[in-house]
């Protein structure tokens, strides 16, 4: 037994409340180490009513057992501790104390883990429209181009291979015209990158956060798209950039007329005055090695101001003056009051303040309850998603272990189902939910490049991120079969020519969707490993009587497997064939009956 493994925590990931009465708890332990788990619970008031109920192992990977259950309490008042017992019937406690082999119960307040009162107002509460959700990424200036009259000066045949810096005539009414396209295969969620006034071609430089890019179209051509979006039963949601600006900036251009003197100067974090703009973006346009922004003689930054990365075209705002925060907040508004958007994501969010996203949910929610704020977060976002921040955030997490394994190759079916088992507990029941799971983006390489234009490696890692927990996103023309390499290869003008489209790989994407969407379970049903060769992938879904059995092949082998009892009598949902083999690089979803 590995005692210093095994892991609880009061009021977290491990033990939070999901409503007014129910309570998730979690124990992780060394893999088959205890042959039971039970938790003793109860109000500490009155301690004699006790209760003590098994857990269940829910997920299983070759280093951890994590345990979980869910408990409908009486009192808002919650107090416990865990029984853990081994195959050679010795009996151990959990608690605040670590693990013992007895406890006095008349000391609890010494001994016991408490959650002290569920409160309703700390509850993470959730869009409940985010269930159903498949979501679809657009980058507005390569998806589709609907009124040439706006296009730039300088914009560029439509499939000239991008740049970091040209334009292709991508604009709001050419969104609008596609959203047919968007219905028919199956999208209910838009995601936009930025389409405010900016000079860039991706718009993460914002010059005014109340103007829509001219070149992009008007506040009239945004009504009409998000009100024919909403007519198709669409949600939309925007990009929100408050951890920097572009230095046209109303606010940073003052700072840098008048330095010290300026009204706005702490709006920014400025090391040094005066800002000599001139000066900062020739070195950068002269760069010549990566610390070309560090002063050969002085060893000192020449970016005289705080910005994102070392991109002197980005200050940072600084989010914890009152000034700064109230007008960002006051954009959030602006864009729900006026066009009744459905929610934000955050550019570089874990950079900005937990004051700051604490003051925007609490009055982005007022303004609409039901909108959905997702946090960009490379890594782990568990701070952000304790129900007082975000929603959910990207889940970078599951794309690298998606492609490590589908695409790449380079991990194994054991180290996968580890990944997907540490993703599951860094967050709450909640937050997966709400979690954005996707497989590439405008900021990655197209996953279809990663896996050397394997296009079955695809259609297997876009059928578990349509059939497991949290809102899955299409990158537009993943469903086509587009590559990329990273940025700027990865913004190439959408396809529309069908000639060109991979028809196999939209037609499994269409129908992958078409299953999610129909079926419950795979919407927020229980999810479980469920081992039938150990060669596959498999998996369930469950809610209420309704289980759905997902098996993967990501092998260049046919697979042959036994179905679990429960499923003997299933079928194929997606591909209505055999049920005891699977082809090489195969996919099956399987109904119980």
């Amino acid at each position: 037994m590995n005692k210093f493994v095994i892991f609880h925590k009061a009021k977290s990931n491990y033990a939070y409340a999901i409503d007014k009465t129910k309570i998730h708890l979690r124990l992780c332990t060394a893999v088959d180490d205890f042959k039971s788990v039970s938790v003793i619970y109860g109000d500490k008031y009155a301690w004699y009513s006790k209760s003590e109920k098994k857990m269940e192992c829910v997920l299983k990977d070759t280093v951890y057992d994590y345990y979980q259950i869910q408990l409908n309490l009486v009192s808002k008042r919650f107090t416990y501790y865990f029984i853990l017992k081994t195959f050679k019937k010795k009996v151990y406690v959990f608690t605040e104390k670590g693990l013992l082999t007895d406890i006095n119960e008349n000391k609890f307040n010494q001994y016991f883990f408490n959650f002290p009162y569920i409160n309703y107002s700390d509850l993470h509460k959730v869009p409940k429209w985010i269930d159903k959700a498949v979501c679809y990424q657009i980058f507005p200036d390569r998806f589709n181009n609907g009124n040439p009259k706006l296009n730039p000066e300088n914009v560029k045949k439509w499939g000239t291979k991008p740049t970091c810096d040209n334009f292709m005539g991508g604009d709001l009414p050419g969104i609008t015209a596609k959203l047919g396209y968007l219905k028919k295969l199956g999208i209910n969620t838009i995601y936009m990158t930025p389409f405010f006034k900016s000079n860039s071609n991706h718009k993460y430089d914002i010059i005014d956060y109340m103007e829509i890019d001219p070149n992009f179209g008007t506040k009239e051509d945004f009504l009409k798209l998000i009100d024919k979006a909403h007519s198709l039963g669409m949600k939309v949601f925007l990009d929100a950039v408050f951890n920097h600006c572009s230095t046209d900036f109303f606010a940073f251009q003052d700072v840098v007329v008048n330095g010290a003197d300026s009204n706005f100067k702490d709006w920014f974090y400025i090391n040094e005055f005066p800002i000599k703009l001139s000066k900062i973006f020739k070195a950068a346009s002269d760069a010549s090695s990566e610390d070309w922004y560090i002063d050969k003689k002085t060893g000192k930054n020449i970016i005289s101001y705080e910005c994102f990365g070392y991109y002197p075209g980005m200050p940072k705002f600084n989010t914890s003056n009152e000034n700064v925060s109230n007008y960002l907040v006051n954009v959030g508004r602006y864009w729900i009051d006026e066009f009744d958007i459905d929610g934000w994501r955050l550019d570089v969010s874990n950079e900005i303040d937990h004051h700051f996203w604490r003051k925007f949910r609490e009055e982005i929610k007022k303004t609409k309850q039901d909108i959905l704020i997702l946090g960009e977060i490379w890594d782990n976002g568990e701070p952000w998603l304790r129900g007082d921040q975000f929603d959910g955030v990207m889940n970078y997490g599951l794309t690298q272990s998606l492609k490590d394994y589908f695409a790449a190759g380079s991990i194994t079916k054991d180290t996968f189902t580890y990944n997907i088992n540490q993703l599951i507990f860094r967050n709450t029941s909640t937050a997966n939910k709400a979690m954005l799971n996707f497989l590439d983006t405008h900021d990655t390489e197209r996953f279809i490049t990663a896996a050397k234009d394997n296009e079955s490696r695809l259609i297997l890692a876009l059928g578990f991120i349509l059939t497991f927990v949290g809102i899955p996103m299409i990158y537009y023309g993943t469903e086509i079969g587009m590559k990329g390499k990273g940025d700027p290869d990865c913004r190439k003008c959408m396809e529309w020519n069908e000639k060109k489209w991979n028809k196999n790989i939209f037609n499994s994407v269409k129908k992958l969707i078409n299953i999610r969407k129909k079926e419950k379970a795979l919407q927020s049903g229980t999810f479980k490993w469920i081992e039938i060769n150990k060669g596959l992938i498999s998996y369930t879904r469950t809610i209420d009587e309704s289980s759905i059995l997902i098996v993967m092949n990501n092998s260049n082998k046919k697979v042959k497997f036994k179905l679990p009892n429960d499923f003997k009598k299933g079928y194929d949902i997606l591909n209505e064939n055999n049920l005891s083999s699977i082809d090489k690089y195969g996919i099956k979803i399987i109904k119980n009956l």
